[in-house]
């Protein structure tokens, strides 16, 4: 039979040569279609008809409808040429002859079968094959590419609960990705964060630390609301900073309650006065003490340097400026003030002074920082101590006067004593009484040499 049909279609092959020769034009194979057709042999009837005038030829073919099944499915065009060759030069011809007419078309691939559902085409085994629990469809046993209720698609899988950072979206049956990179959990009404990895949720998103009013409560990552209004941070029990009132025993108070606390400004908390502190100021400085000594807001076992004990009041008094050392009765050593000014200690006074304000008959040596007395006998003030500044009586109680840095208890000639001090005469006075007047007056002689009145 396959030899009949090869016989048949090179016959139609020929047929066309001669045809296309006849008619001067070129043979055209038929064009190949993408889908099965079979012919069965058919048995034809045809006359030719051949002219010498016109030089032409023309085949009539008719074939029952018994005596063709088809089936023609096409993406092309396919041509069949069937005739037969007659040498015959006669006006008219009949001829009856059988031809077996095969058109040979290309055979299309065949369709993949198409799988139930949850199922896929194994090719290897040419068989269907179930896709992995809860898909809807698959390409492979791996890969799903949709998922039946209650899963969803998350990559190439189907899970029934969507991993961290993502969603269920109930309607599309996929796993969403929360907006927030944080984010550990979150819904179609929370796209953001319900709870988060690292950081603490807080409206639908994710913060470190969690903003006032709000603590951070690490067994669900979220920002959990302060009980007390006024608090800043707190524990679940208790307020741990306050933003207006000031923290007390875990409660933001108006008012410290203790008098041994005091309302720090700065951190908002009733904070302890200092150690044995009977009370303290706003600062924090202690008012007194139970046990020890006040110094400086402070309670201390000894008072420091620049200080003495006062034990009546059980304070540290502080000594005045310039002062190195002092005690109840007074100043013990001296220094420097803080303008610059020297001090020295006055024995007399008991007291640290400047060098001009030593005791009487006193001045300050640098070398010792004491008011010494002066050497000059007589002399109110001294520098140093053999250089008389002031006068006064000397130790026999006589007066004297300033003369060249000495005491005297009469000025030299020329001069005279009056308020402590030796003062010039007139002149050409040799003497002066007390207002200064002459008393004996040196007069010059033509000669040149003097005369005295």
């Amino acid at each position: 039979m396959h030899l009949n049909w090869c016989l048949a279609f090179a016959s139609v092959a020929l047929a066309g040569v001669a045809d296309a020769s006849s008619n001067g034009r070129p043979f055209v194979m038929p064009r190949a279609v993408t889908t099965t057709t079979s012919f069965l042999s058919v048995k034809t009837s045809s006359k030719i008809t051949s002219s010498s005038n016109t030089g032409s030829s023309s085949a009539a073919v008719t074939a029952s409808s018994s005596q063709l099944k088809s089936s023609t499915t096409s993406t092309g065009n396919a041509t069949a040429r069937v005739a037969t060759s007659s040498t015959t030069t006669s006006s008219s011809v009949t001829k009856t002859t059988t031809t077996a007419a095969i058109v040979a078309v290309a055979a299309a691939p065949t369709a993949t079968p198409v799988c139930a559902q949850s199922k896929f085409y194994n090719v290897a085994l040419k068989q269907c094959a179930n896709c992995q629990t809860g898909a809807k469809s698959c390409s492979n046993a791996t890969t799903a590419t949709a998922c039946l209720r209650n899963y969803y698609l998350s990559g190439s899988s189907c899970v029934a609960t969507c991993p961290d950072g993502s969603w269920g979206d109930a309607s599309s049956f996929k796993c969403i990705a929360c907006t927030d990179n944080d984010a550990a959990t979150c819904s179609k009404a929370v796209p953001g964060a319900i709870t988060c990895k690292t950081k603490y949720a807080y409206k639908g998103t994710c913060v470190a630390p969690c903003p006032d009013h709000f603590r951070m409560e690490p067994s669900n990552r979220t920002c959990m609301a302060c009980s007390d209004p006024d608090a800043g941070d707190c524990t679940p029990l208790a307020a741990v900073r306050c933003l207006t009132k000031f923290l007390s025993n875990g409660k933001c108070v108006d008012t410290c309650p203790d008098a041994k606390t005091f309302a720090d400004a700065k951190w908002h908390t009733c904070t302890p006065c200092p150690a044995d502190s009977t009370s303290c100021d706003a600062k924090g400085l202690a008012l007194g003490c139970a046990t020890k000594f006040l110094s400086l807001g402070a309670c201390v076992d000894s008072c420091p340097t620049n200080s003495y004990t006062n034990l009546a009041t059980k304070t540290c008094n502080a000594c005045a400026d310039g002062v190195l050392g002092c005690s109840a009765t007074g100043d013990t050593s001296c220094g420097t003030t803080v303008a610059g000014v020297k001090l020295f200690l006055d024995s007399l006074k008991s007291k640290c002074v400047p060098s001009t304000s030593c005791s009487t008959r006193f001045f300050g040596n640098s070398a010792t920082g004491k008011c010494e007395k002066c050497a000059v006998d007589g002399a109110l003030t001294c520098m140093p101590a053999t250089v008389a500044l002031t006068c006064g009586t000397n130790s026999a109680s006589v007066p004297t006067f300033l003369s060249s840095g000495s005491c005297v208890a009469s000025c030299p000639a020329g001069f005279y004593g009056q308020s402590g001090k030796c003062l010039a005469c007139g002149a050409n006075a040799l003497t002066c009484d007390a207002t200064g007047a002459a008393v004996n007056i040196l007069l010059f002689h033509p000669t040149g040499i003097p005369d005295y009145d």
